[in-house]
């Protein structure tokens, strides 16, 4: 049985659908996997070239292919975002097959394929040796890792893991804070409907004066 492929364009054709496509969905393991940054990447990106964002599959597509054809007169074609962001690169998919199914779909488009970032144990990098094995020259070179931090339970404090004098450092910090006024801690975590009306209630709100007020980041 053969597998629907189609490559699209214009973002806008299927946006509406694609808010449902469980491979994008906000549960997936990656944030690039998310609908939200593909979204914002057709948004941001999409003007330096021509989108191609492949799709194999229908209602609900088993992969996806978010790429961008730049670099005339080459037309090569790169993973959408990744120029831009320097993020790991990778196509969601459900299996094998349909990632077979999209590799395949690049080779007859004959272009060019230049993927920055993929993970050294992706299968996409097995699927793409398979593929283009007597269909053309596939290179490969290492890349620079990104920087990861496993969040165990030792991370419950996370000033521990701060040099003697970097925590020092913090204490004095905070010590002069405390000199100004009271400092008040508030962990915002607004749903997306939420975030408009959390935003101005923030960005509207006035300390009095010789109130110090310390942001932490997570």
């Amino acid at each position: 049985m053969s597998t629907s492929v189609r490559i699209v364009q214009e973002f806008g054709v299927v946006e509406n659908e694609a808010k449902s496509w469980d491979l994008i969905a906000e549960e997936a393991n990656s944030p690039m996997h998310q609908y939200a940054w593909v979204k914002a990447c057709t948004d941001a990106f999409v003007s330096g070239g021509e989108l191609h964002l492949i799709v194999v599959g229908n209602d609900q597509p088993s992969a996806l292919g978010p790429l961008i054809m730049r670099g005339r007169p080459l037309n090569r074609m790169e993973c959408l975002g990744v120029d831009e962001l320097y993020e790991p690169t990778d196509f969601p998919h459900l299996d094998r097959e349909s990632l077979a199914s999209l590799v395949n779909a690049l080779v007859k488009l004959g272009r060019p394929l230049l993927l920055r970032r993929i993970l050294a144990d992706s299968p996409v990098l097995t699927a793409l040796r398979t593929g283009f094995k007597s269909q053309g020259l596939l290179i490969t070179r290492p890349a620079t890792g990104y920087p990861w931090i496993p969040l165990d339970d030792s991370w419950k404090d996370p000033e521990e893991k701060l040099s003697a004098s970097r925590r020092s450092s913090c204490r004095r910090a905070r010590r002069k804070a405390h000199g100004l006024g009271p400092i008040d801690y508030e962990v915002l975590s607004p749903a997306p409907d939420q975030l408009p009306a959390s935003w101005k209630r923030v960005s509207a709100s006035r300390r009095p004066a010789g109130r110090a007020v310390q942001v932490r980041r997570f």
